[in-house]
């Protein structure tokens, strides 16, 4: 049940789970510690949307006691974390939540009016199957994404900053399942588990396999819901996944053939595919002596 590379990064996806998405200049992959952000990329709150009727489709499906996350993972620094925390938090809370409130129960063309609800409407209708799910329906569930009794959505930041929060899914908790937003760079990628991470908005890059195929673990098991599953990320970092699947495939194929004929590591020549331009294996002060 491995939802891995190969169903969403290889030339033939089993699943329409990548959106690629150009650099924005609001936040920059490459940025200082002290860059300023004032306000969301479009495209993270398209991601934002995205989380919403997913959320709302694993409902439909009866996923209402269970975990509902997404992930915002741009930075490194700390600082840049707690500024994207405010800026999403602020999104959620005072456009995305009155908007819900005042219009979902709404006839259609009635709630479609209003902007936050007609956006919510254009990514449905873009990015997702429109005969699996009706609107209708995602429509009259959002109100119940947000206001859960106890499961009220949230925005957190998992970092060491003194507003973090504790990534806790505990039933004692959570009686009936945590509905969160979970920003953080490193802290993140230290064994957390994000429960029911159905979307991820991932605008980290690093030359090694090695580091690119740990950050993939967060794409990991997703029962029943793998359909709606959404990882917003960059053309390029699209590519260098991609790459990695294929390599992947091969040493697997590769090993499986040294199995065959009955061989070990130390008489059979395993191999791993080098990149042609930018990607590295693993930090060369791992290689040792490996060629």
């Amino acid at each position: 049940n491995y939802f891995g590379p190969d169903e969403i990064f290889s030339d033939k996806p089993k699943y329409n789970a990548v959106m690629q998405i150009n650099e924005d200049l609001i936040l920059p992959i490459r940025h200082r510690i002290d860059h300023e952000i004032s306000s969301l990329p479009p495209n993270l709150k398209r991601a934002i949307y995205a989380f919403l009727i997913s959320t709302a489709i694993r409902l439909i499906k009866g996923h209402s006691t269970q975990h509902h996350s997404m992930m915002i993972n741009v930075s490194r620094f700390v600082r840049i974390q707690s500024e994207i925390k405010g800026v999403t938090n602020h999104f959620v809370n005072n456009e995305i939540a009155p908007a819900i409130e005042n219009h979902s129960f709404k006839p259609i063309k009635e709630a479609l009016k209003n902007p936050i609800i007609h956006e919510i409407y254009s990514v449905w209708n873009e990015d997702y199957d429109l005969e699996a799910y009706d609107w209708e329906k995602i429509q009259l569930k959002l109100y119940d994404v947000m206001f859960t009794e106890n499961a009220e959505l949230k925005v957190i930041e998992v970092n060491g900053s003194p507003t973090s929060e504790p990534l806790d899914y505990s039933e004692k908790s959570y009686p009936v399942g945590r509905r969160v937003i979970a920003i953080g760079g490193q802290s993140l990628a230290r064994g957390f588990t994000l429960e029911g991470l159905s979307v991820s908005y991932f605008m980290r890059n690093s030359r090694m396999y090695d580091t690119l195929m740990q950050m993939a673990r967060w794409f990991g098991y997703r029962i029943d819901y793998e359909e709606v599953c959404k990882i917003y990320t960059t053309t390029s970092t699209f590519n260098w996944y991609s790459h990695i699947a294929a390599v992947l495939d091969e040493l697997r194929s590769d090993l499986l053939r040294m199995k065959k004929l009955g061989g070990t590591p130390s008489n059979f020549g395993l191999a791993v595919r080098s990149h042609p331009t930018a990607l590295l294996v693993t930090p060369r002060n791992k290689m040792r002596t490996g060629t």
